[in-house]
Formats: C-alpha cells, structure tokens, sequence
C-alpha cells in the first residue's frame, strides 16, 4: 500500500482529482525536492525530505516559510556553487549550470578553510529567515545544510548544518574535521534567534566562543563531550559562562570521554550561579553533596556507582538530603554485583533512587 504522503503519490492524487492541495498536512520522498513543494501546498505542516533550495534562491526561501503558517517541520539543502565559479556565481545559482572549467591550478587548502564572501552572504541570508519568523522560531524545526563542493575539480564537498528545533541551536561541520559548533561562522545566526527571544537550548562541544553578553536566560544546555589533552584543551571560560547562564546542563558522553566526567562536573560546579535545577551530566558520588548543596533548587541529578563505597556514599547523601525533592539517577555497568531491591529497601527515600544501566546512557 503506499505512502499517503509520498510526494509522488499526492500529486497523482491531486491529478486525479481524488483530494486538494489545500488538504495537504504532511509530505515524504526518498528523493530530495523542489521549493515547489511550499509553492503547491498552503497548510503544509510537515516535510519529511530534503528539499533544494539554490544560493539565489534564499530570498524565495524565506518568503516561502514566512507565508506557509502551519509549517513545523522541514529541511533544507541550501546548494553553493565551488568558490572557483568567479563572478559567476550567481548566474550558476540561477541556471543551476556549471560554467566553464577553470583552469588547473595548485590547490590551497588553508585557504578553502577560511570564509568566503558567499559563505557570510549565505549565512546573513539565514540569519534574515531566522529574523522574519521571530517567535515562530520558538514552535518550528528546521535544518539548513549548506552544502559547496571546494572547487570545481577537488573532490571533497564542504556542508554546515544549523538546527534550528524550537529554539535550540545546534551547528554540525565537517570543516577541519570538526563536528559541533567549533567555530564563530555562524555566531549572526545565534544572535539573530536571541533576538527572537525564542532561544531554548544549545548543543555544543564549547569550543566556539560567541559573545553571551546579551544572554540572560538558556533554559538548556547541551555540552557534547569531547576527548581533550595540552595541546587541544577545552575552552572551559567559555563553558562555564554558558553553565552559568542555563537552568539544565546535560552532558553527552561516549565510552572514551567518560571518564573525564570529574572535569565536566569541577565546570558545572565551578560554572553554576547556584541556579540549576537538573543535571543530566553524569557526575562522580565524590561531588554530590557540593552540587546539591551549591544548587538549593536542584531537582535532578546523575551519577554513578563503580562499587560498594559509592553505594555507601549516595545512601549518606539521600538520607542526609531527605527534606529535598531530588530525584537521583543512578548508573551503573551490568557486570557489577549490584542488588537493587535490598539498597531500595533499606534507603528512606527509594522512590527517589532510579537505577540505569550506564550502556544504555553513553553514544556509540
């Protein structure tokens, strides 16, 4: 049976006079789209594809999203044509033709590392969508990938990606082999959500360094951990001006980083204004009662047992915390001899206890 939402067999359907494209909710291909999409269908919610949209185009783009109301949910391919294309870029835009070959020479890879005056026109474009939404920014999702091949004979193709999920902002790059938010590229973009006053969240390694003097508020933080050492530090001034400013921090991590988990929990300690209410950052029981104690509000909090004295430690701080509604998250590996039933019966708090198998917690 097909999908009712497969783009193909909507239009057959429209064709075929069986429904309207005004009744159109939501949308799927396995094969990327057109910006016809938004053109032919007016109370579109949902769009479960990528859709193309050229570097000429953006303006279209965001006129597009402005006017369909209902849309929640969708991705965008913004395609930029090689930096070698010259004055031609945005005749390739507009044609969607490949002018004529450059001729051969020595590639520079410093210099494809560095911003191009079409990377800042392509990112000021998106700043302006993410300005005429506004508070809608607080209710959509959508993701824009900048994809731009190096040149026209490199092989190799450069993409950022930004999220924007209902406030949270989160940048994926694979420039220089870099994964989340490392650099200040995209800093017009935050701000310009900050503007919206719809900021919600932010995922991030730490190691851009936007400036936050106008961030008051963030009501959650995502930090994806990452392995560090001398010569690639983490930028923990930073980190912890975002931890002071967020109601929730939650760290990420994998089997390799942790057991850097004391770091992460000195930033959260030493960065925290005393105002978080959860951490979803799995701690050692060794800092507990420094967070709970910092955190008169805190609600949540994770961490982990390796043997007996750690059980011994989180019974001590339950029963010594009794009179705060905390909720503690405890992790463990399935290959230690932990009984669960008899430390719940004799903890006075049990229902506070909720006991988590570390694999299921960590990213593979």
């Amino acid at each position: 049976m097909p999908d009712t939402s497969d783009v193909d067999t909507v239009y057959n359907n429209i064709r075929n006079h069986t429904i309207k494209a005004t009744s159109v909710r939501r949308l799927s291909s396995k094969r990327p789209q057109s910006l016809s999409l938004l053109r032919d269908f007016t109370n579109i919610e949902e769009i479960h594809c990528s859709v193309l949209c050229l570097m000429s185009q953006l303006d279209t783009l965001s006129d597009l999203i402005s006017k369909r109301h209902k849309l929640s949910r969708a991705s965008f391919v913004i395609c930029v044509p090689p930096t070698d294309q010259g004055s031609n870029l945005h005749e390739y835009g507009e044609r969607g033709e490949q002018t004529p070959p450059p001729k051969r020479r020595r590639l520079n890879t410093e210099t494809l590392k560095q911003p191009t005056s079409l990377d800042m026109e392509v990112r000021e474009g998106i700043r302006g969508l993410v300005k005429k939404l506004g508070r809608r920014m607080r209710y959509i999702n959508i993701s824009l990938t900048v994809v731009r091949p190096n040149s026209s004979f490199h092989p190799t193709v450069s993409y950022c990606t930004i999220v924007l999920n209902k406030g949270t902002f989160c940048v994926v790059s694979n420039d220089d082999e870099i994964e989340l938010n490392e650099s200040n590229k995209e800093e017009g973009i935050f701000h310009a959500l900050v503007e919206t006053g719809c900021l919600s969240g932010i995922i991030t390694k730490g190691d851009s360094n936007y400036d936050l003097s106008n961030v008051s508020h963030i009501p959650e933080l995502t930090i994806i951990s990452r392995v560090f050492s001398e010569y690639n530090p983490l930028n923990e001034s930073y980190l912890k001006d975002l931890i002071s400013r967020s109601e929730m921090v939650k760290v990420i991590y994998e089997p390799d980083t942790i057991d850097d988990m004391h770091v992460y929990s000195e930033l959260i300690r030493d960065g925290s204004t005393g105002t978080l209410k959860r951490i979803h950052a799995i701690v050692p029981t060794s800092d507990l009662e420094s967070h709970i104690t910092l955190n008169t509000g805190l609600e949540e909090i994770y961490t982990i047992v390796r043997d007996q004295h750690d059980l011994n430690v989180i019974k001590h701080i339950v029963e010594t915390y009794d009179h705060r509604p905390i909720t503690y998250h405890v992790h463990y590996h399935s290959s230690i001899d932990l009984d669960h039933r008899s430390f719940l019966k004799n903890t006075s708090s049990p229902s506070d206890i909720v006991f988590k198998d570390i694999a299921t917690s960590l990213v593979y």
